[in-house]
């Protein structure tokens, strides 16, 4: 879902999602989870990182969901790699770091 900025009638910025949509990437790392110790223990942030076809465009804070974990929610983090960087004239696709914290 794509992330998109307004500001309401009192100058505050709002975020809003675009409707779900269903799009295939190749692959994805197990979730790896951690603890941050300057929010507590309470808090437990997981992080996987996708595998995307070439033509799989995604921003910072655009959220997705994943097939085997249903129910929860990511959030993009940073931009997304591209494969054009490679010494054999293709590009095969690219990489993005997805994020949730979860209290």
């Amino acid at each position: 879902m794509a992330c998109h900025t307004d500001e309401d009638d009192y100058g505050n910025v709002v975020q809003w999602w675009d409707e779900a949509v269903t799009r295939y990437i190749y692959g994805a790392n197990s979730p790896v989870s951690s603890e941050d110790p300057t929010r507590g223990t309470s808090f437990l942030i997981v992080t996987r990182v996708l595998l995307l076809p070439k033509t799989f465009a995604l921003s910072p804070f655009d959220k997705i969901t994943l097939p085997d974990e249903p129910g929860y929610e990511y959030s993009v983090e940073g931009v997304q790699s591209e494969g054009t960087r490679n010494p054999f004239g293709w590009n095969p696709g690219g990489t993005v770091t997805v994020r949730r914290v979860d209290a």
